[in-house]
C-alpha cells in the first residue's frame, strides 16, 4: 500500500504489489529475487512471473516505469528476459 500512496519504491514493492494486484485478478503470479544487469553495474533485483496458458512469462514492471511508458519488460522471449535478469530465485509462489 505505501506504494501506491507515495508513487515511489524499490523493485521490491513494484514485485509485490503488481503480484498482489494479479492475484486479486485471480492470476498466479510469483515474485522472483535475482540480479539485474545494466550497462554499469549488476545487482539484487525483483521481478514477477506470471502463468499464463500453463507456461510461466516474466515481467519487470520496475524497469518498465521509465520518463515513456514502455513495455519491453512485459511478457518477453525468455531468450530476450536472461540477458539481464539473472540467478532467478521464487521467493514468494502464488
Amino acid at each position: 500500500l505505501s506504494v501506491l500512496r507515495s508513487g515511489v519504491s524499490v523493485c521490491a514493492g513494484y514485485a509485490n504489489l503488481f503480484a498482489a494486484i494479479g492475484r486479486a485478478a485471480q492470476l498466479r503470479v510469483a515474485v522472483v529475487h535475482g540480479k539485474g544487469v545494466t550497462t554499469r553495474l549488476t545487482g539484487n533485483h525483483a521481478w514477477n512471473e506470471v502463468l499464463i496458458n500453463n507456461e510461466w512469462k516474466s515481467v519487470d514492471v520496475t524497469w518498465d516505469d521509465m520518463e515513456t511508458l514502455r513495455y519491453k519488460y512485459f511478457l518477453p522471449s525468455e531468450e530476450e528476459f536472461t540477458k539481464d535478469h539473472l540467478e532467478r530465485e521464487v521467493r514468494e509462489n502464488y
